[in-house]
């Protein structure tokens, strides 16, 4: 009598994206990322995080990128390109959390991002896919600024 043989895999892997909003839990910060000159990654100086704020127009706004929160509205996602499922995760069965901190320009283009953590089999399909992303502009004042955002991309094998 034959061996049973294992089904085949799902057509295709599970992603899904969350995006937490605010500061992280642990109150980390991720280095400056765009324009940010005088800032430093933990808060000291002027800048997004420090003690004075960077510099700006003088109504609220600046070039720095800020952080959505309080009576700022995180940015819609209008643009979403799932990541594709590694071939070799996929074969090792890895699956997992992979934090992206990406900033979005005033237009809502994704212009920079980096990888916070996750497995490294994961990171550069979050990575690519991240970068492709659309969202609305934010509005500080009426005025489209930049934003510092994290989102985490949930890589799941479906059963």
């Amino acid at each position: 009598m034959p061996e049973p043989v294992a089904p085949p895999p799902a057509p295709g892997p599970i992603v899904s994206v969350n995006e937490p909003e605010g500061i992280p839990q642990d109150g980390s910060h991720p280095p400056c990322l765009f324009n940010c000159a005088g800032s430093t990654p933990d808060g000291d100086g002027d800048g997004p995080r420090g003690g004075t704020p960077g510099p700006g127009t003088g109504d609220g706004t600046g070039t720095e990128p800020i952080r959505p929160g309080g009576k700022i509205n995180p940015p819609v996602r209008t643009v979403y390109v799932a990541p594709p499922y590694p071939d070799l995760a996929r074969r090792a069965r890895i699956q997992g959390l992979v934090v992206v901190e990406c900033t979005i320009d005033p237009s809502g283009r994704v212009v920079d991002a980096h990888i916070v953590t996750g497995h490294p089999l994961l990171q550069q399909a979050a990575l690519d896919a991240v970068l492709q992303w659309r969202y609305t502009a934010t509005r500080l004042n009426g005025v489209p600024v930049a934003v510092l955002m994290t989102v985490t991309v949930n890589f799941a094998l479906g059963r």
